[in-house]
Protein backbone atom coordinates (compact mmCIF):
# COMPACT_ATOMS: atom_id res chain seq x y z
CA UNK A 1 0.00 0.00 0.00
CA UNK A 2 1.83 3.61 -1.02
CA UNK A 3 0.77 5.94 1.43
CA UNK A 4 2.07 9.71 1.26
CA UNK A 5 2.07 12.16 4.14
CA UNK A 6 1.86 16.00 5.07
CA UNK A 7 2.47 17.43 8.36
CA UNK A 8 0.73 21.15 8.27
CA UNK A 9 2.53 23.05 10.57
CA UNK A 10 2.07 27.18 11.84
CA UNK A 11 5.07 28.30 9.81
CA UNK A 12 5.45 25.22 6.91
CA UNK A 13 4.06 22.31 5.11
CA UNK A 14 5.99 19.64 5.00
CA UNK A 15 5.02 17.13 2.22
CA UNK A 16 6.76 13.84 2.67
CA UNK A 17 7.43 10.15 0.76
CA UNK A 18 8.90 7.13 1.04
CA UNK A 19 7.62 4.34 -1.07
CA UNK A 20 9.94 1.46 -1.96
CA UNK A 21 13.12 3.47 0.06
CA UNK A 22 12.76 6.52 -2.41
CA UNK A 23 12.10 9.96 0.03
CA UNK A 24 10.90 12.79 -1.51
CA UNK A 25 10.02 15.97 0.28
CA UNK A 26 8.73 19.25 -0.22
CA UNK A 27 8.45 21.89 2.10
CA UNK A 28 6.24 25.02 1.38
CA UNK A 29 5.38 27.90 3.86
CA UNK A 30 2.06 28.53 5.44
CA UNK A 31 1.53 31.72 7.54
CA UNK A 32 -1.58 33.25 7.85
CA UNK A 33 -1.99 33.49 4.27
CA UNK A 34 -2.70 29.54 3.95
CA UNK A 35 -6.22 29.16 2.96
CA UNK A 36 -7.93 25.32 2.86
CA UNK A 37 -8.04 25.77 -1.14
CA UNK A 38 -4.36 26.96 -0.91
CA UNK A 39 -3.23 23.60 0.74
CA UNK A 40 -5.57 21.53 -1.66
CA UNK A 41 -3.64 22.66 -4.41
CA UNK A 42 -0.35 22.49 -3.24
CA UNK A 43 -0.85 18.81 -1.55
CA UNK A 44 -2.70 17.94 -4.91
CA UNK A 45 0.67 19.25 -7.04
CA UNK A 46 2.73 17.38 -4.83
CA UNK A 47 0.55 14.15 -5.60
CA UNK A 48 1.27 14.67 -9.32
CA UNK A 49 4.80 15.49 -8.95
CA UNK A 50 5.09 12.04 -7.76
CA UNK A 51 6.01 8.48 -9.92
CA UNK A 52 3.19 6.77 -8.63
CA UNK A 53 0.18 7.08 -7.26
CA UNK A 54 -0.57 6.73 -3.81
CA UNK A 55 -3.31 4.85 -2.67
CA UNK A 56 -3.35 7.45 0.34
CA UNK A 57 -2.24 10.55 1.95
CA UNK A 58 -2.33 11.04 5.37
CA UNK A 59 -2.59 14.94 6.89
CA UNK A 60 -1.93 15.78 10.13
CA UNK A 61 -3.00 19.39 10.89
CA UNK A 62 -2.61 21.95 14.14
CA UNK A 63 -5.93 22.11 15.28
CA UNK A 64 -9.54 19.88 16.06
CA UNK A 65 -10.54 17.66 13.79
CA UNK A 66 -14.03 16.18 13.78
CA UNK A 67 -15.94 13.98 11.09
CA UNK A 68 -13.05 14.57 8.80
CA UNK A 69 -13.08 18.27 9.15
CA UNK A 70 -10.79 20.85 10.93
CA UNK A 71 -12.89 22.76 13.01
CA UNK A 72 -10.80 24.74 15.29
CA UNK A 73 -7.31 26.00 14.68
CA UNK A 74 -7.09 28.11 17.32
CA UNK A 75 -2.98 29.24 16.11
CA UNK A 76 -4.31 29.41 12.63
CA UNK A 77 -8.00 30.31 12.09
CA UNK A 78 -7.03 30.49 8.06
CA UNK A 79 -6.94 26.90 7.81
CA UNK A 80 -10.21 25.93 9.56
CA UNK A 81 -12.47 24.04 6.71
CA UNK A 82 -10.03 21.91 5.46
CA UNK A 83 -11.53 18.28 5.16
CA UNK A 84 -10.64 15.00 3.36
CA UNK A 85 -13.26 15.74 0.65
CA UNK A 86 -11.49 18.81 -0.03
CA UNK A 87 -8.31 16.62 -0.40
CA UNK A 88 -9.25 13.40 -1.45
CA UNK A 89 -8.93 12.87 -5.10
CA UNK A 90 -10.45 9.87 -7.61
CA UNK A 91 -7.45 7.76 -6.64
CA UNK A 92 -6.01 9.00 -3.43
CA UNK A 93 -7.86 8.68 -0.80
CA UNK A 94 -7.14 11.50 2.55
CA UNK A 95 -7.51 11.36 6.12
CA UNK A 96 -6.62 14.17 8.16
CA UNK A 97 -5.93 13.63 11.79
CA UNK A 98 -4.58 15.95 14.63
CA UNK A 99 -0.83 16.65 14.40
CA UNK A 100 -0.62 15.54 18.37
CA UNK A 101 -2.70 12.45 18.21
CA UNK A 102 -0.38 11.19 14.80
CA UNK A 103 2.34 11.32 16.80
CA UNK A 104 0.95 8.95 19.30
CA UNK A 105 -0.13 6.82 16.29
CA UNK A 106 3.70 6.41 16.08
CA UNK A 107 4.70 5.79 19.23
CA UNK A 108 2.01 2.91 19.64
CA UNK A 109 3.44 0.02 18.27
CA UNK A 110 6.57 0.23 20.77
CA UNK A 111 4.28 -0.37 23.77
CA UNK A 112 1.96 -2.43 25.28
CA UNK A 113 -1.57 -2.21 24.56
CA UNK A 114 -2.66 -1.72 27.56
CA UNK A 115 0.04 1.12 28.30
CA UNK A 116 -0.92 4.67 29.57
CA UNK A 117 1.40 7.29 27.38
CA UNK A 118 1.33 10.96 27.23
CA UNK A 119 2.90 12.38 24.14
CA UNK A 120 3.75 16.42 24.21
CA UNK A 121 4.61 18.03 21.23
CA UNK A 122 6.51 21.42 21.81
CA UNK A 123 7.02 23.50 18.64
CA UNK A 124 5.53 27.12 17.60
CA UNK A 125 2.93 25.44 20.39
CA UNK A 126 2.56 22.83 22.40
CA UNK A 127 -0.04 20.03 22.20
CA UNK A 128 -0.80 16.47 24.04
CA UNK A 129 -2.50 13.35 23.21
CA UNK A 130 -3.38 10.68 25.84
CA UNK A 131 -3.28 7.12 25.58
CA UNK A 132 -4.65 4.69 28.38
CA UNK A 133 -5.14 0.74 27.98
CA UNK A 134 -6.00 0.50 24.59
CA UNK A 135 -8.37 4.01 24.34
CA UNK A 136 -7.32 7.35 23.07
CA UNK A 137 -8.64 9.63 25.80
CA UNK A 138 -10.60 12.59 24.08
CA UNK A 139 -12.47 14.68 26.38
CA UNK A 140 -16.35 15.47 26.00
CA UNK A 141 -15.81 17.09 22.01
CA UNK A 142 -11.86 16.36 21.10
CA UNK A 143 -10.27 19.36 23.55
CA UNK A 144 -7.96 17.15 25.91
CA UNK A 145 -4.55 17.93 26.10
CA UNK A 146 -4.53 21.74 25.14
CA UNK A 147 -2.14 22.09 27.91
CA UNK A 148 -0.71 25.71 26.11
CA UNK A 149 -4.30 27.30 27.09
CA UNK A 150 -4.31 26.38 31.00
CA UNK A 151 -3.08 29.55 32.89
CA UNK A 152 0.18 30.54 34.68
CA UNK A 153 0.96 32.85 37.13
CA UNK A 154 4.32 34.16 36.88
CA UNK A 155 6.73 35.55 39.61
CA UNK A 156 5.67 39.13 39.08
CA UNK A 157 2.28 38.16 39.23
CA UNK A 158 1.29 38.40 35.90
CA UNK A 159 -1.20 35.55 34.40
CA UNK A 160 -0.54 34.41 31.52
CA UNK A 161 -0.67 30.56 29.69
CA UNK A 162 1.90 28.31 29.20
CA UNK A 163 1.72 29.29 25.13
CA UNK A 164 2.97 32.42 25.95
CA UNK A 165 6.21 30.95 28.22
CA UNK A 166 7.07 27.74 26.99
CA UNK A 167 6.92 27.17 23.14
CA UNK A 168 9.18 27.94 20.62
CA UNK A 169 7.26 31.38 19.83
CA UNK A 170 7.51 32.25 23.16
CA UNK A 171 11.50 31.88 22.97
CA UNK A 172 11.56 33.84 19.25
CA UNK A 173 9.54 36.99 20.14
CA UNK A 174 11.30 37.66 23.85
CA UNK A 175 14.76 37.00 21.51
CA UNK A 176 13.83 38.60 18.89
CA UNK A 177 15.51 35.80 16.82
CA UNK A 178 14.98 32.83 14.35
CA UNK A 179 15.19 29.18 15.48
CA UNK A 180 18.73 28.90 13.94
CA UNK A 181 19.86 32.03 15.62
CA UNK A 182 19.10 30.97 18.54
CA UNK A 183 20.81 27.52 18.27
CA UNK A 184 23.88 29.41 17.39
CA UNK A 185 23.11 32.20 20.41
CA UNK A 186 22.90 28.85 23.13
CA UNK A 187 26.69 27.37 21.21
CA UNK A 188 28.27 30.63 22.17
CA UNK A 189 26.88 30.82 25.97
CA UNK A 190 24.82 33.83 25.06
CA UNK A 191 23.88 35.14 28.32
CA UNK A 192 20.70 36.13 27.79
CA UNK A 193 19.57 33.48 25.10
CA UNK A 194 20.41 30.73 27.40
CA UNK A 195 18.36 32.39 30.44
CA UNK A 196 15.42 32.79 28.57
CA UNK A 197 15.42 29.11 27.18
CA UNK A 198 15.95 27.87 30.88
CA UNK A 199 12.92 30.16 32.00
CA UNK A 200 11.32 28.09 29.01
CA UNK A 201 12.25 24.95 30.32
CA UNK A 202 11.16 25.79 33.37
CA UNK A 203 7.76 26.12 32.68
CA UNK A 204 7.78 23.00 30.46
CA UNK A 205 9.17 20.84 33.62
CA UNK A 206 6.17 22.27 35.32
CA UNK A 207 3.86 21.16 32.79
CA UNK A 208 5.50 17.66 32.52
CA UNK A 209 5.31 17.45 36.23
CA UNK A 210 1.48 18.36 36.24
CA UNK A 211 1.03 15.58 33.28
CA UNK A 212 2.70 13.27 35.81
CA UNK A 213 0.43 14.23 38.75
CA UNK A 214 -2.79 14.28 36.75
CA UNK A 215 -2.48 11.54 34.53
CA UNK A 216 0.61 8.63 36.39
CA UNK A 217 1.32 7.87 33.28
CA UNK A 218 4.20 4.89 32.39
CA UNK A 219 5.54 6.66 29.72
CA UNK A 220 5.47 10.20 28.67
CA UNK A 221 7.34 11.16 24.48
CA UNK A 222 8.79 14.45 24.53
CA UNK A 223 9.22 16.46 21.26
CA UNK A 224 9.17 18.64 19.11
CA UNK A 225 11.62 21.08 18.01
CA UNK A 226 11.68 23.29 20.39
CA UNK A 227 13.34 20.81 22.96
CA UNK A 228 16.35 20.61 21.06
CA UNK A 229 17.54 23.44 22.02
CA UNK A 230 20.22 23.19 24.61
CA UNK A 231 19.35 23.68 28.16
CA UNK A 232 15.62 23.33 27.68
CA UNK A 233 14.90 19.67 28.23
CA UNK A 234 17.91 19.41 31.16
CA UNK A 235 16.18 22.20 32.76
CA UNK A 236 12.81 20.33 31.82
CA UNK A 237 13.34 17.12 33.51
CA UNK A 238 15.18 19.23 36.82
CA UNK A 239 11.80 20.74 37.14
CA UNK A 240 9.64 17.93 36.86
CA UNK A 241 11.08 15.44 39.31
CA UNK A 242 11.08 18.65 41.48
CA UNK A 243 7.59 18.96 41.28
CA UNK A 244 6.23 15.87 40.13
CA UNK A 245 5.04 12.97 43.09
CA UNK A 246 8.11 10.44 43.61
CA UNK A 247 6.58 7.49 43.29
CA UNK A 248 4.78 8.71 40.07
CA UNK A 249 8.11 10.13 39.32
CA UNK A 250 9.63 6.77 39.64
CA UNK A 251 6.80 4.74 37.88
CA UNK A 252 7.20 6.99 34.56
CA UNK A 253 9.92 7.23 31.92
CA UNK A 254 10.27 10.27 29.63
CA UNK A 255 11.38 9.26 26.02
CA UNK A 256 13.17 11.67 23.69
CA UNK A 257 12.17 9.58 20.50
CA UNK A 258 15.11 8.49 18.12
CA UNK A 259 12.26 9.52 15.52
CA UNK A 260 12.09 13.35 16.73
CA UNK A 261 11.87 15.20 13.48
CA UNK A 262 9.43 12.68 11.62
CA UNK A 263 7.77 11.61 14.67
CA UNK A 264 4.32 13.51 13.60
CA UNK A 265 5.00 12.33 9.87
CA UNK A 266 5.05 8.63 10.66
CA UNK A 267 2.48 8.98 12.62
CA UNK A 268 0.52 10.49 9.91
CA UNK A 269 1.18 7.39 7.57
CA UNK A 270 0.57 4.93 10.25
CA UNK A 271 -2.89 6.24 11.01
CA UNK A 272 -3.57 6.55 7.52
CA UNK A 273 -2.70 2.96 7.02
CA UNK A 274 -5.27 2.27 9.91
CA UNK A 275 -8.04 3.44 8.33
CA UNK A 276 -7.48 2.26 4.88
CA UNK A 277 -7.10 -1.41 6.43
CA UNK A 278 -10.53 -0.51 8.43
CA UNK A 279 -12.09 0.40 5.45
CA UNK A 280 -11.29 -2.69 3.56
CA UNK A 281 -11.89 -5.32 6.44
CA UNK A 282 -13.35 -8.42 5.84
CA UNK A 283 -16.67 -9.72 7.06
CA UNK A 284 -15.76 -13.12 7.39
CA UNK A 285 -19.05 -14.53 8.57
CA UNK A 286 -22.67 -13.94 8.58
CA UNK A 287 -25.50 -16.35 9.42
CA UNK A 288 -28.98 -16.27 10.74
CA UNK A 289 -29.58 -17.88 14.16
CA UNK A 290 -32.66 -18.09 16.16
CA UNK A 291 -33.45 -16.32 18.87
CA UNK A 292 -35.15 -18.35 21.76
CA UNK A 293 -38.34 -16.75 21.26
CA UNK A 294 -38.50 -18.28 17.37
CA UNK A 295 -37.35 -14.57 16.08
CA UNK A 296 -34.30 -15.06 13.62
CA UNK A 297 -31.18 -12.90 14.30
CA UNK A 298 -28.40 -12.15 12.37
CA UNK A 299 -24.58 -12.83 13.75
CA UNK A 300 -22.34 -10.75 11.94
CA UNK A 301 -18.67 -11.06 12.56
CA UNK A 302 -16.33 -8.91 11.17
CA UNK A 303 -12.31 -8.79 11.34
CA UNK A 304 -10.45 -6.10 11.15
CA UNK A 305 -6.51 -5.87 10.40
CA UNK A 306 -4.27 -3.39 12.78
CA UNK A 307 -0.42 -2.36 11.41
CA UNK A 308 0.79 -3.09 14.97
CA UNK A 309 3.11 -5.87 15.43
CA UNK A 310 1.70 -6.57 18.50
CA UNK A 311 -1.96 -6.37 17.94
CA UNK A 312 -4.00 -9.32 16.94
CA UNK A 313 -6.65 -8.96 14.53
CA UNK A 314 -9.57 -7.87 16.38
CA UNK A 315 -13.27 -9.71 15.77
CA UNK A 316 -16.49 -7.61 16.58
CA UNK A 317 -19.63 -9.53 16.57
CA UNK A 318 -22.86 -7.61 16.25
CA UNK A 319 -25.80 -9.95 16.89
CA UNK A 320 -28.86 -8.22 15.15
CA UNK A 321 -32.52 -9.56 16.27
CA UNK A 322 -35.60 -8.82 14.24
CA UNK A 323 -37.53 -9.41 18.04
CA UNK A 324 -35.88 -5.96 19.44
CA UNK A 325 -35.79 -4.16 15.71
CA UNK A 326 -32.10 -3.37 17.15
CA UNK A 327 -29.13 -5.31 18.41
CA UNK A 328 -28.88 -7.24 21.37
CA UNK A 329 -25.34 -6.59 21.66
CA UNK A 330 -22.36 -5.46 20.13
CA UNK A 331 -18.86 -6.40 21.58
CA UNK A 332 -15.32 -6.91 20.65
CA UNK A 333 -14.03 -10.49 21.11
CA UNK A 334 -10.77 -12.33 20.25
CA UNK A 335 -12.45 -15.81 21.13
CA UNK A 336 -14.69 -18.41 18.98
CA UNK A 337 -17.91 -17.02 18.23
CA UNK A 338 -20.60 -16.63 20.61
CA UNK A 339 -24.17 -17.50 19.42
CA UNK A 340 -26.55 -16.85 21.98
CA UNK A 341 -28.52 -14.07 22.17
CA UNK A 342 -28.14 -12.34 26.15
CA UNK A 343 -31.85 -11.20 25.55
CA UNK A 344 -33.28 -14.36 25.06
Amino acid sequence: MKIIAVDIGGTKMLLYSDVGGNVVEKRVPTGDEASPQSLCREIHSFIRSLDFVPDAVGVCVPGLVQDGVLIVASDRPNMVGLSEEMLSTPQTRAFLINDVRAAMYSQLPKYPRESSICVIVIGTGIGMSVYSNGVFLTGANGFIGEWGLCPIRLSDGTMTTYDAVMTGKAIVDRLGLEPLQITQKLEEEDPSAVTIVKEAGFYCGCCLASCINLFNPEYIVLTGSTTEYKYYRSTAMETCRTYSLPESFAACTIVDPSERGRIVLLGTVEYAREMMEEANCIVCLQKTLVHSRGYPCQLRTTVKYYPYEHAKPRCEQLLLCSFHRDSCFSRGCSSELCVLCPNG
